[in-house]
């Protein structure tokens, strides 16, 4: 931006010294590159409003969205804390029955007490923090949760598998020596 030309003019005494009353008079090129100058700043002004304005927008949109998440996950969090308190209670009645079971007499002895130990078995394992998978060697592979899966290549570990598909839990492969 260089500066512009300017004419003074006193329409009552030309030749004069420069006053008040005087005039001032631009070439009109200058007057026009001016006005285009301030145009182009005055649209680059424009757009950085609006972009402003949209990432306010954006930002408050997503503050509103954490707010809400932060809401829900602590509502899920009181949730499974009253239901891990719920369970922990149940748990401690099915010990005190099978406690009692235990003390009847003939329990032990008839089968029955088997049958109780037995199907609390699957229940231990649901308790472990992983999922072992295993391969039967003709191309299943079958998880302690009681999956069973094929690969058409190599086996979980080759294909990026992490966490079983079915339990979600941590996936661990039994190797060939262990099996």
């Amino acid at each position: 931006m260089s500066g512009v030309n300017r004419s003074y003019v006193d329409v009552n005494r030309l030749g004069a010294p420069v006053t008040k009353s005087m005039i001032e008079v631009v070439p009109a090129s200058s007057f026009d590159r001016v006005t285009a100058e301030r145009d182009a700043l005055q649209q680059r002004l424009t757009a950085a409003d609006e972009r402003a304005d949209r990432l306010e927008t954006g930002l408050k949109w997503e503050s509103d969205r954490n707010v809400l998440l932060l809401a829900s996950l602590t509502e899920a969090e009181d949730m499974l804390s009253v239901t891990s308190l719920e369970a922990g209670q149940r748990i401690e009645v099915l010990e005190g029955l099978l406690r009692l079971l235990a003390e009847l007499p003939g329990v032990r002895t008839s089968g029955l007490w088997e049958r109780v130990v037995n199907a609390l078995k699957p229940a231990d394992g649901r308790n472990s923090p992983t999922c072992t998978w295993s391969h039967d060697g003709i191309g299943i592979w079958a998880g302690s949760c009681g999956t069973k899966w094929a690969f058409t290549d190599d086996g979980p570990t080759e294909n990026g598998m992490r966490f079983c598909h079915s339990c979600g839990k941590a996936l661990v492969v039994e190797s060939a020596q262990s099996a």
